[in-house]
């Protein structure tokens, strides 16, 4: 388990702490806003690197509700994404910085045609949601999110008309008495609406969802209780169903990551058993199980041949490719080695697995200089912030984002 899973009750509400916070508190708090920060943006990009060649919503996973899926993406679904020798001829490109402040950890979403940015205190009223169109190359608000939506440490699914976001908890400005919900933005109409999580999904540690063509799904890890729920949600009826499978004995869960793919969804328990062998000695065992939900709604478990030793963390589906970003060595509850393992592809249906060759990013950008003086200081809100008189304002918190696209004869990394 990731140092940041470990002291996950604690750091999903970082951003709603106060910075003077004492060591060492604040390193962690300072390591982790850090890692999410770069784990949320490296999700939204591997969206992208899939996107390239042709992106294709996966169809209904039938017997978990009832309706028609709502395709989203570019391209025909006859073309398949890039392979890992081909990531090594993309290229990237830097966006134009957003001129709306982000604050620490922002959602981020990719819908196939914009990128949706939801600060955690956005519910609160202190920051703007923000969203950048791809097609005029613009940042434009959005509605605030209701602040009866826990943001902090949320997870987010865009269903081809609505982004799905909660965290699974109470917003902490809000009555620990309240109902836990979850929040759907509209982005045709701008429009928030909310539903209530099933009491099983309340209060969970650890988050991951996914969007299966009709349905929301939602798993959670308690670590309180080592239990895991999975929920299944439809946005055109408004209902939840629990469909939770059976883990194996003695293979408790800290940890979990889900990812829905043409024909099944398969599910990673990331599992750690401690025993008492001494008077003072402990031992940890640790692996990871995984599981797959068929078109029938029936679990199976397929974990023979997986690495146990190795952290999995936001697999992004396009194409009958799974891509898994570079992950941490797992060794349960314990005290992790340093070191990473390389980004992966995987084959949707066999998870026979290829290693991706690094991509170099581009740095992040400088911080923006603006220079204020009457005539746009009352047009700009960065210079009526600052007050009046001409000068020059820092902007240090804009949002740095690149995209990765297929590069021209000379342009790869």
């Amino acid at each position: 388990m990731t140092d940041e899973q470990q002291v996950r009750s604690l750091l999903t509400l970082a951003v709603e702490l106060r910075d003077d916070i004492q060591p060492p508190v604040a390193s962690l708090l300072h390591r982790a806003r850090r890692r999410r920060r770069a784990r949320a943006i490296s999700s939204v990009l591997a969206v992208v690197i899939l996107a390239a060649a042709a992106f294709t919503l996966p169809p209904v996973i039938r017997g978990m509700s009832h309706g028609s899926p709502e395709p989203i993406g570019m391209g025909g679904p006859a073309r398949r994404g890039p392979a890992a020798a081909q990531l090594t001829h993309f290229r990237w490109s830097a966006l134009p910085p957003s001129p709306y402040d982000p604050g620490p950890e922002p959602l981020l979403t990719w819908t196939g045609r914009q990128l949706l940015v939801i600060p955690p205190s956005a519910g609160r009223g202190t920051r703007n949601a923000f969203t950048y169109d791809f097609a005029t190359q613009a940042w434009r608000t959005i509605a605030r999110p209701p602040n009866t939506i826990g943001l902090a440490g949320a997870v987010t699914v865009w269903t081809g008309r609505e982004l799905f976001v909660t965290s699974g908890r109470v917003p902490s400005h809000k009555s620990q008495t309240s109902v836990a919900r979850a929040g759907l933005f509209d982005a045709s109409t701008n429009h928030w609406t909310t539903t209530a999580l099933p009491g099983p999904m309340r209060g969970a540690s650890q988050l991951a969802a996914v969007w299966t063509g009709r349905d929301v799904i939602v798993g959670a890890v308690s670590l309180q209780h080592r239990t895991l729920r999975v929920a299944a949600y439809n946005p055109r009826t408004g209902r939840w169903g629990m469909i939770t499978p059976a883990l194996p004995a003695r293979h408790p869960p800290v940890g979990l990551a889900m990812v829905a793919t043409s024909d099944r969804l398969l599910l990673w328990s990331l599992w750690s058993l401690t025993t008492k062998v001494s008077a003072s000695g402990y031992a940890v065992a640790s692996g990871v199980d995984v599981l797959s939900l068929d078109r029938g709604g029936h679990w199976s478990t397929i974990t023979q041949g997986w690495p146990q030793h190795k952290a999995v963390d936001s697999p992004v589906y396009a194409n009958g490719t799974i891509l898994f970003p570079p992950e941490e060595i797992w060794c349960g509850l314990c005290s992790h080695p340093g070191g990473y393992f390389p980004a992966e592809l995987a084959d949707a249906r066999t998870l026979a697995r290829t290693t991706v060759i690094w991509i170099k990013r581009p740095g992040a950008h400088r911080p923006q200089q603006i220079q204020c003086n009457p005539n746009n200081e009352q047009r700009d809100p960065r210079c009526r912030r600052r007050g009046r008189g001409a000068g020059a304002v820092n902007v240090h918190r804009s949002l740095s984002t690149a995209v990765i696209s297929p590069a021209s004869s000379r342009g790869g990394t």
